[in-house]
């Protein structure tokens, strides 16, 4: 049996990955923006009641780890959600910024 879940449509936006119902309404998120010494900052993640329990917002975290990877960027993790998620899964470790830069 395959324990992959199927895609789901998240949108990259420039400060945040989505997810989007069909008429546009957003129904979750996770920003990544600009920190004040300039490096990027996890945020803010962000499910809607209707899709809580769903893994949505861990799906939504590891989306971000992809584009940092892709783009070779790094950053720290503000919100609660993507820290623990983060430490959950030590693989990632590599887009966070080194201690003395956080």
């Amino acid at each position: 049996m395959d324990n992959q879940q199927a895609p789901l449509p998240f949108v990259e936006e420039e400060n945040a990955i989505c997810l989007r119902n069909p008429e546009g309404v957003l129904l979750a998120q996770v920003v990544v923006e600009p920190g004040e010494d300039g490096h990027l900052e996890l945020t803010h993640t962000w499910v809607d009641s209707s899709l809580a329990g769903q893994g949505i917002a861990g799906r939504l975290v590891e989306a971000a780890v992809f584009r940092l990877r892709r783009e070779g960027k790094q950053a720290t993790a503000r919100c609660s959600y993507a820290a623990h998620w983060l430490e959950k899964n030590p693989q990632w470790q590599q887009v966070l910024l080194p201690p003395g830069k956080r």
